[in-house]
């Protein structure tokens, strides 16, 4: 009778074999699945790009409004309105230009990290209470009657435009951003072609999108009688072993800036706010945005026109500012 068993040495090399066929079978799926997932992000980063311009990233920040995202923007906007009893519009100007830099930055470590830009400092869980904090020393000093100029110079100014660009660096860090169709393309474009360039200047428009609705409260504010309420500019004397001159505008932006710092402290950023749906707004920002990425010349009209206006608007203050002096 004829042995059937197999020898060892065969099926050590049966057993070799199959071994081989398995890895060489994964190692041929893996990378195809790669390449595909490499060839949708390739698509995805150029149809970005034909579709994406200054004028769609400018016109999508300006959607920012209907997002939950824009809320915690608005309690920081007043503390600089009731701060600053002349030259709100510039004052505001000069906030955003903090916050816009400092965003852009943030938006081009995201990329470079692979971190979402909402949760970019999660790991680094000392930098925005740190930024808390800054805001808490800011609405004590600021309810005393100082500003952030005096104490990073030491000496007083009469407009502290310096604690304004600090304050917006300082609230872009603790900012909880809702990444939007465009700031998601934003940064798959940048993580596919390492394009830092293209992306730096497309975030810079769409926070000055993001920045336009309130400078337009700020300009309408400011030829409203709402800013000339006498009681808001009510000087108050505070005696607390030292006697310091404020006033009720100045209290109460303090106070503002005081919970902006609590938020920072203990919530980790503004995300608790963002996690409201007012009206179910999230998906008409979400709507709108791709509507302008689908419809990009229409978007790019609509938004060269507004950004025509915002100029010009803009060089009025300017010149109005210029004539006081």
């Amino acid at each position: 009778m004829r042995d059937s068993t197999i020898p060892s040495s065969r099926f050590f090399l049966l057993i070799l074999f199959l071994i081989f066929s398995f890895n060489l079978a994964l190692a041929a799926e893996i990378p195809t699945s790669l390449i595909k997932l490499q060839e949708e992000n390739q698509r995805a980063a150029s149809e970005f790009l034909q579709n994406a311009s200054i004028f769609v990233a400018f016109i999508a920040g300006i959607t920012s409004i209907l997002s939950p995202c824009i809320l915690p923007l608005f309690p920081a906007y007043f503390a600089i309105t009731f701060k600053q009893k002349k030259k709100i519009t510039l004052a505001t100007l000069v906030f955003f230009l903090g916050f816009s830099i400092m965003f852009m930055i943030m938006g081009l470590i995201a990329t470079a990290t692979g971190d979402a830009l909402s949760t970019l400092f999660k790991e680094r869980t000392w930098i925005i209470p740190f930024a808390g904090a800054m805001f808490i020393v800011l609405g004590f000093v600021t309810m005393l009657g100082g500003g952030f100029s005096g104490l990073v110079i030491r000496r007083k100014l009469n407009n502290d435009f310096i604690g304004l660009f600090l304050s917006g660096v300082f609230f872009a860090i603790g900012w909880s951003a809702c990444t939007g169709p465009l700031l998601a393309g934003v940064l798959i474009m940048t993580a596919t072609f390492q394009n830092y360039a293209t992306a730096l200047w497309l975030m810079f428009w769409y926070s000055l999108g993001i920045f336009v609705p309130l400078f337009l409260l700020s300009f309408f504010y400011d030829r409203s009688r709402l800013s000339k309420i006498n009681w808001l500019n009510r000087e108050v004397v505070v005696n607390i072993g030292k006697t310091f001159y404020t006033s009720v505008s100045k209290i109460v932006a303090g106070v503002m800036f005081l919970i902006i710092g609590l938020f920072f402290m203990f919530f980790e950023g503004t995300s608790v706010i963002n996690s409201f749906d007012m009206f179910g707004l999230r998906q008409y920002f979400y709507d709108l945005q791709n509507a302008a990425l689908r419809n990009a010349t229409t978007a790019s009209y609509i938004g060269a026109s507004v950004l025509v206006l915002f100029i010009f608007l803009l060089a009025l203050v300017l010149i109005r500012e210029a004539r006081k002096k």
